[in-house]
């Protein structure tokens, strides 16, 4: 079944013009923005209960969309250069 899913999204991606058949990233797991923000997993689950971007709790699973975590960090980034906190 999986090789077959895998299959299915190379065809899909080489008819849209990805030659290597690649799914560009969409979204980051808690762990991954626990490297990005260096916080202990119980701050980023507490984030992630009113975050100021997109979060999609599917089950026991989070989905954080990479665009929207993008572009708040980016902001925050640039407050912080900013400002200075």
């Amino acid at each position: 079944m999986e090789f077959k899913f895998a299959e299915r999204v190379h065809r899909l991606n080489a008819a849209h013009g990805d030659p290597h058949g690649q799914v560009p990233k969409r979204t980051y797991t808690p762990n991954e923005i626990q490297a990005v923000l260096g916080l202990s997993s119980t701050r980023v689950y507490a984030l992630l209960k009113n975050a100021p971007f997109e979060v999609v709790k599917s089950g026991q699973h989070y989905f954080i969309s990479k665009v929207s975590f993008d572009a708040w960090f980016a902001m925050r980034d640039k407050e912080v250069a900013e400002y200075g906190n």
